[in-house]
């Protein structure tokens, strides 16, 4: 009897430090957060004046280019983009999970009415002939008591489960925009070098008019001339491939914005500059940012769902409460079937506890820890990405900002170099390969000037993604 005493008391002991443990998951999940996540930094270190602390202006980041055509793209694929759609399929698939779950709370109820006329044999010894026509129309309820916490867990894990949902729809959007301002971008870029091709063109001709007058006045070689259509047919060759990129661009808006891409082209192909650069370019705090990006969110209610997943699974090892009870009426005929005579009634309280699975709770306690420390990792790891994402922008920003202003004053020294190699040439001072030279290379740094034009606000997009950008864009529209 000691023995069987001693053995009671020690499992009560463990039961109740499971239940101390289990229950405790949920509050852990919530305030150790801290304990989880790397040192974030309080600031992105120096910046240049062009960046400021300022928040305001990063929820709609695509407003600061101050193109309304860019924005009225936005703006319709975030209702008709497909991505979109499927992630609030998908936002609806986990609201009902956490709802069917959120139900167990509750007691279930259910009616049950059955009517069974019969006629009793009268060939069978010790039963009389006869007709009768027993029925009952009885409510049944069964309700599981949540005395550790189980159901209160589950609950839980699936409502983070909902948000972290809510969260991908929201990433979603931020790299939906992102793709559109970076395509729109790129189809102004080709439309600008396209601008840039058939400028030199027109340029070159000019040059190769002026070769061949002076090879049929003896003042110049055929190579002159020669040279002079190489190059431009050089340039001419340029021409076809920025057409068919002006169209591989529109038709990948067309696919961001779910339409068509025929119904966009008319609008599209007219020719625009680049958007302006914004005068100020907001950063904020990492601290305050970093933790605002969906998929850091995201990441942070799987490590919740999770951490309440495993409190759930300890709480099977604990014994199961229920309450079962049944009202109603019974009676052999229908005359007057709702006296209280016919009234029936149960209650009871029913305790379920599991002695032994073959180790199942076990093993899955075991699984959910796995799983745990899976996601404790994976939310590190994403908050670790997002920093060197954050970091890497800014960095490619300010230098390849740099880089356009020396190269627009290479494009200033270009064009004084051809004028001047044009200008003695005409002269007799100069052969014509300084020419060659010159018209060459003032193409060249023209059009990489407008593929770095580009790059600068193609990285500056990329920082307002990298910021979690658009995060909060449905709450402020």
């Amino acid at each position: 009897m000691i023995k069987k005493f001693t053995f009671l008391g020690r499992f009560i002991i463990c039961s109740i430090i499971i239940i101390f443990s289990s229950s405790g998951d949920y509050i852990i999940a919530q305030n150790n957060q801290n304990s989880y996540e790397p040192t974030i930094p309080e600031s992105w270190g120096e910046l240049d004046e062009l960046f400021s602390s300022d928040t305001s202006n990063i929820v709609s980041w695509w407003k600061n280019f101050d193109d309304d055509q860019l924005s009225d793209l936005i703006e319709k694929a975030r209702s008709n983009n497909y991505n979109v759609q499927i992630a609030l399929a998908r936002i609806e698939q986990s609201r009902s999970a956490y709802l069917i779950e959120k139900s167990t709370y509750f007691p279930s109820l259910d009616a049950q009415v059955d009517w069974m006329p019969q006629k009793t044999s009268k060939g069978v010894a010790g039963i009389g002939a006869g007709t009768n026509h027993p029925g009952s129309a009885m409510l049944n309820m069964s309700w599981e008591v949540d005395v550790f916490g189980k159901i209160r867990k589950s609950v839980k894990s699936a409502e983070s489960s909902y948000f972290a949902s809510i969260d991908d729809y929201n990433a979603v959007m931020i790299s939906l925009f992102a793709d559109i301002a970076e395509s729109y971008i790129n189809l102004r870029v080709y439309q600008k070098r396209l601008f840039v091709a058939k400028n030199n063109v027109t340029s070159q001709k000019e040059t190769l008019k002026i070769t061949e007058a002076r090879y049929e006045s003896g003042l110049a070689s055929d190579l002159d001339v020669s040279q002079a259509q190489t190059i431009l047919a050089y340039t001419l060759a340029t021409i076809p491939g920025y057409k068919a990129a002006i169209d591989q661009q529109i038709n990948n808006l067309g696919v961001l914005i779910g339409t068509y891409p025929w119904e966009l082209r008319s609008e599209l192909l007219l020719a625009k500059d680049i958007p302006n650069l914004p005068l100020n370019i907001a950063v904020g705090v990492p601290r305050d940012l970093i933790r605002q990006r969906p998929d850091v969110k995201e990441a942070e209610n799987n490590l919740i769902a999770q951490t309440l997943t495993l409190g759930a699974s300890k709480s099977d090892i604990l014994p199961k409460f229920y309450i079962s009870g049944s009202l109603g009426y019974q009676s052999d005929g229908f005359q007057n079937f709702v006296k209280e005579d016919n009234m029936a009634w149960s209650l009871g309280a029913t305790t379920s506890w599991t002695i032994f699975d073959g180790l199942r709770i076990d093993k899955t306690i075991k699984l959910n820890r796995a799983l745990l420390d899976e996601s404790e990792f994976q939310y590190k790891q994403t908050i670790l990405q997002a920093l060197q994402e954050s970091d890497n922008a800014i960095t490619l920003f300010s230098r390849t900002l740099e880089q356009q202003e020396s190269e627009k004053q290479a494009v200033i020294a270009s064009i004084r170099t051809f004028d001047l190699s044009l200008k003695l040439y005409k002269n007799g001072l100069s052969d014509f390969q300084n020419v060659l030279d010159a018209q060459r290379s003032l193409f060249n740094y023209q059009d990489q000037l407008v593929v770095t034009e580009g790059n600068v606000l193609l990285y500056l997009i990329q920082l307002y993604k990298s910021l979690g950008g658009g995060w909060d864009y449905n709450n402020n529209n």
